[in-house]
Formats: C-alpha cells, structure tokens, sequence
C-alpha cells in the first residue's frame, strides 16, 4: 500500500479552526508542551513536515494500522529494537523528543479523523512488540534518566488519549521496566501483558484486527496527511 501523504494546504485561520490544531491545544497537551500561543502554533507547523536523523526514523519506527471496533485508530511499534542508548551517545536527546511529538501529531490526526460520535472515547490503541528488548537498555544510567524525564513531563498527556495497550513478546527484562514505571503512568494499567508464546497474545491482535492479517510491526506507514500554511 502506497502512503497517502499528499499536502493539505490551508490558511493560518483555518488551521486554527481544525478538528487537528484544536486537539493539540487542549490544556493537557498545553501543560506539557508549554510554549507560547505563537510558538505553540509554530511548533505545530514545523512538525508537519520536519523529520530528524535518518538513523531515528530507521531506528524507532512506529506506524499507522487501521481501526478497532469502536473506531479507535491501531499504532504500532516494534518498541524492542527502540534503542535510546545509540540516540543519546549522539547527544540526540531532543531531537528524539521532536520525533515522539511528531507521532503525537500523526496520533491526533487519526483520531480526528473520526468523528466524536464514531470514536467516542477520542483515544488510541497502541501496540508494541518488545522482541529483542534487553539488559543493556537498562544498564544505561542515562538512558533510565531520559525515560523518567519524558513519562513525567507527558504522564498527563498520554492519559487523555491512551484507550488501550497491547504489548507482545515481553521478557523478564522488559516486564520489570514497565513495573518501575507503574507508580509514575497509571495508563499501564489499560495495557495488557503477553510473552513471547504467539498462541497466547495472537488471538488478542487478531480480535483487535478482527480477524483481517496482523501487520508486521516493522515500517513507518503514516497514511495521512501534513497540514502545510498556505503561502
């Protein structure tokens, strides 16, 4: 399937009155992006269309997947291979924060895509594979630092828009990552837990999916649309 990422180009007034600009100046999303309404609206814009190192979209790719049945849109991300380490021995660090804003945006994009009425919870169904997740992303003192300091700052956030979670193929290690981090995200317990016996969580995605294929978690298939300032 080819991406439908062709421009929707609009101006400044109806940007601003857009289901998608409206989402993402909701006062949680405000709180934790805290930039001035100009900047606010800038940031907005630039994301549309900016994209980092080539190396992180390789690396921490996360894509569009359909809807469930209560019309909430499916991403998923193979979270395993997601490694934050290689990011931040690169002095990286906020330009993989811009990239998880700009999944934020495609996020939003999905979800106004429906409309109240049909997605009435306005919240997201997201499903990572944590195959490959090992000990040496734990053992990086600054790797746990930047994972406290994003789930703090977008704890809130997350909680708006998280309907339901599924991960897949955890272990021992990744299990006790996401037990640290319980008392700080309380959206964790809307995620539901498997190993790596595909007999087990398959038939969840395959609910999930009703029943059509289960996409490979690997690509970056955003499937709609930047919003480009018309000039």
């Amino acid at each position: 399937m080819l991406e439908d990422l062709s421009q929707k180009v609009m101006s400044l007034e109806e940007i601003q009155e857009s289901e998608e600009y409206k989402f993402f100046f909701r006062p949680v999303f405000r709180s934790a992006i805290n930039l001035p309404d100009e900047e606010y609206l800038s940031l907005f814009l630039e994301l549309q269309t900016w994209d980092p190192p080539k190396y992180i979209q390789e690396g921490f790719q996360y894509k569009f997947a359909g809807y469930d049945k209560k019309n909430r849109p499916i991403w998923i991300a193979a979270v395993g291979k997601y490694s934050i380490k290689e990011v931040l021995k690169r002095g990286d660090a906020d330009q993989l924060e811009r990239y998880g804003l700009k999944a934020l945006i495609w996020i939003i994009k999905s979800i106004v895509a429906k409309s109240p009425a049909e997605n009435q919870s306005g919240t997201v169904v997201l499903i990572g594979n944590f195959e490959g997740y090992s000990m040496f992303q734990l053992l990086h003192p600054p790797t746990m630092a930047f994972r406290y300091k994003m789930a703090g700052k977008y704890k809130e956030l997350m909680n708006s828009i998280f309907g339901v979670g599924i991960a897949v193929n955890m272990n021992r290690i990744s299990a006790w990552l996401v037990n640290l981090f319980r008392p700080v995200l309380s959206y964790l317990d809307r995620v539901e837990f498997f190993g790596s016996d595909e007999s087990k969580w398959r038939p969840r995605l395959e609910e999930i999916f009703e029943n059509a294929e289960i996409p490979s978690f690997d690509g970056n298939h955003r499937h709609f649309p930047p919003i480009i300032l018309q000039s």
